[in-house]
């Protein structure tokens, strides 16, 4: 853990709300777990404690649903939902929630997604990139981005990057030598930052730095080889793009 004290508001029942405290407790005793009774303490609690998440019901009505999402969009705050209704599982994940339990099994599975959040939290080497910065995520070089490291950022050149993966609400970066990055945005953040690159999203879960692409393997499973021995399969709709790219045509 960072010298930083993770700070986690909860916003359940009671009995609900110590099985989360009991969880934390065994995690790590430093956690501060401040719970949260109502939408309005919600969003005074987002504005000046600065939270690293939000454990909650997806919602406690319809009303409060548009509402409730749109304060986690406004804050970026990670969200880990809990129902038994598969319908908020969907809506949740859409917006961008880290993770979705189901009440059946409580407390083996929050427990899993708690421990899931602190391992992505204090990775060494987080690739930030908040919707916010991304007019300055590209240095005075179209071959660069600004990545953190720690506490600071620095360049790193694109063709270092062979993919990204979808990974729920978050992304894992492959880089060159076999190195990985893990950041809190979703695919979609990255296929719209490159999407003027030499980047193709080739299948829902998998974007490829085409410069890296080896093989191409056509037929009904068709699939890329990446550096010579990395194997990601192509989805329907994306192989005439890819080919496309390549300038391939028929003989």
């Amino acid at each position: 853990m960072s010298n930083k004290i993770m700070k986690i508001l909860v916003m359940l029942c009671e009995e609900e709300y110590r099985l989360v405290e009991n969880i934390l407790f065994a995690i790590d005793r430093t956690i501060q777990l401040i719970r949260v009774r109502n939408s309005k303490e919600l969003k005074f609690l987002l504005s000046t404690e600065g939270p690293n998440l939000l454990i909650t019901e997806p919602f406690f009505d319809e009303q409060n649903l548009s509402e409730q999402l749109e304060m986690n969009k406004i804050f970026e705050l990670p969200t880990i939902c809990i129902s038994n209704n598969l319908i908020d599982a969907l809506k949740v994940i859409q917006e961008g929630a880290f993770d979705f339990v189901l009440r059946s099994n409580l407390s083996l599975d929050l427990q899993r997604s708690i421990k899931r959040f602190c391992s992505f939290s204090h990775s060494q080497s987080i690739l930030n990139l908040d919707e916010q910065f991304k007019g300055k995520l590209k240095t005075q070089s179209s071959n660069t981005v600004m990545v953190w490291e720690g506490d600071r950022m620095r360049p790193i050149e694109l063709n270092h990057i062979v993919k990204i993966k979808s990974d729920g609400a978050y992304s894992e970066i492959y880089l060159k030598e076999d190195k990985r990055i893990y950041t809190s945005k979703n695919i979609g953040v990255f296929e719209d930052l490159l999407k003027e690159m030499k980047f193709l999203r080739i299948h829902h879960s998998c974007i490829v730095n085409l410069d890296h692409v080896s093989y191409y393997k056509p037929g009904i499973r068709a699939f890329v080889t990446l550096n010579e021995s990395d194997i990601e399969y192509v989805s329907k709709s994306k192989k005439k793009h890819l080919l496309r790219y390549f300038n391939v045509r028929k003989v």
